[in-house]
């Protein structure tokens, strides 16, 4: 039998002879240092075929000089347990820590993705398995306390959940509905209340979508909108609120960064970014 094992620090394929009379011997190490594959199966004369994947993820820090911008140190790969399958890097508002999600199928996504949570100073990791099938995009609350995530129990029932930090607890915040996703969330400053994306399709099928900004209070559980605009699927997740708790950024459908306050009010665009082809991220500098 070929079974996948890190035992020796990386995910090497290993073989173990078993027959009815059960387990003979220790298992052998075939082949070490092995890139995330797809097994295809063994032929009769024991060759194992696979295929390769390379969608590898690894999370740097740099260092940046905060007045012209400038790269002043790294970037620096972090050390980090399962190379190669981390990705989200979100730091805490003090900065000494950083969760992250960590992919832990070995070939295939056979288990759920793990939230990692990384001590920046004593080089610690907490981890928690919330028992989603998908997550995404984890958001620090301003005490630290708890992070946020959007994810699914079962495939694209897309809703937010809270994990404590320190108890490891996962509690649904904002349910899935059935006829629209969350596609971006983030914190108000001060921490009772979050902000959300309510994303439906304009008709089913297109690429459109209309999307609703809507403030949620965590206490009460009432709901405002703050306001709505129209983008593609591939720039919905754009999203996020400003160091002041002031302002939300979105990247609406026109290729166009726009702001709009949190206190109700009309949008101002800041730029238009046609040249860029692909949007993945979309973040505020710590001065607004």
């Amino acid at each position: 039998m070929l079974f996948a094992s890190n035992r020796t620090g990386t995910i090497g394929v290993w073989a173990i002879r078993v027959s009815e009379q059960g387990i003979h011997k220790d298992p052998v190490l075939i082949r070490d240092n092995m890139r995330p594959i797809i097994p295809l199966g063994v032929s009769d004369d024991g060759a194992l075929y696979y295929g390769l994947r390379n969608d590898l993820f690894f999370i740097y820090l740099t260092g940046l000089d905060p007045e012209s911008g400038r790269i002043i140190d790294g970037p620096k790969k972090l050390s980090l347990p399962f190379e190669g399958h981390n990705s989200d890097p979100c730091f805490s508002l003090d900065g000494d820590r950083l969760v992250y999600i960590s992919d832990r199928g070995v070939f295939r996504k056979f288990t759920d993705p793990v939230l990692c949570i990384h001590n920046l100073k004593s080089g610690e990791n907490t981890e928690v398995s919330p028992n989603l099938k998908v997550f995404q995009q984890p958001r620090w609350a301003p005490d630290g306390n708890k992070i946020h995530v959007m994810g699914c129990v079962k495939e694209w029932d897309w809703a937010i959940y809270s994990i404590d930090s320190q108890t490891k607890k996962v509690e649904p915040v904002i349910p899935p509905e059935v006829d629209s996703d969350i596609c971006g969330h983030c914190w108000a400053e001060s921490g009772n209340s979050i902000y959300y994306l309510r994303v439906k399709a304009i008709a089913e099928g297109s690429t459109i979508l209309n999307n609703r900004i809507i403030h949620h209070n965590l206490e009460t559980g009432r709901e405002k909108e703050i306001g709505a605009f129209q983008s593609v699927n591939s720039t919905h997740e754009l999203f996020g609120i400003s160091p002041d708790g002031k302002s939300i950024a979105y990247f609406s459908k026109d290729k166009t960064i726009k702001v709009i306050p949190v206190e109700r009010g009309e949008s101002r665009e800041v730029v238009k970014v046609e040249s860029i082809s692909r949007h993945n991220e979309l973040s505020w500098s710590p001065d607004g």
